[in-house]
């Protein structure tokens, strides 16, 4: 079997996808699908949707309502991440440059608030795609 160009060694697929699409049959259409198509699904917007089938549609709104309902995952996952870089660069000096710790500690949290940032920017700019297919579709999220 040949490799699969868009899989992700060693990361769980649902930290690369959205949670599943709500109702029961974009569900099993989701279920159905392998990873490329859910990637290339999940990446869609409202200027898409008009290329798509019905069952493909469904499955894009899904995902969207998805998205919008699970949107504090996202901004949580940010400060998560941006907290774990300044950890690990803090820590770093600290171990490693004892002497020098209040700089590397400045750094880390320099380091931390860049990637929290970019985080951030990245879950609006996705919850914002949804709002956007969602008002598209006169869909309402929950």
């Amino acid at each position: 079997m040949p490799a699969d160009p868009y899989a992700r060694r060693g990361v769980p697929e649902r930290l690369l996808l959205p949670p599943p699409p709500d109702g029961e049959g974009p569900q099993a259409t989701w279920r159905a699908m392998t990873f490329p198509e859910r990637h290339r699904l999940a990446r869609y917007g409202p200027d898409d949707l008009p290329r798509l089938g019905p069952e493909e549609s469904a499955v894009v709104i899904g995902l969207a309502r998805a998205r919008v309902r699970t949107a504090w995952r996202l901004f949580a996952a940010a400060a998560v991440l941006g907290w774990l870089a300044t950890m690990t660069v803090s820590g770093f000096g600290l171990s490693t440059f004892g002497d020098d710790a209040d700089g590397w500690h400045a750094a880390g949290i320099a380091i931390g608030v860049v990637v929290w940032l970019i985080a951030t920017v990245a879950a609006a700019r996705r919850t914002r795609r949804a709002q956007r297919l969602l008002a598209a579709t006169d869909d309402t999220a929950e």
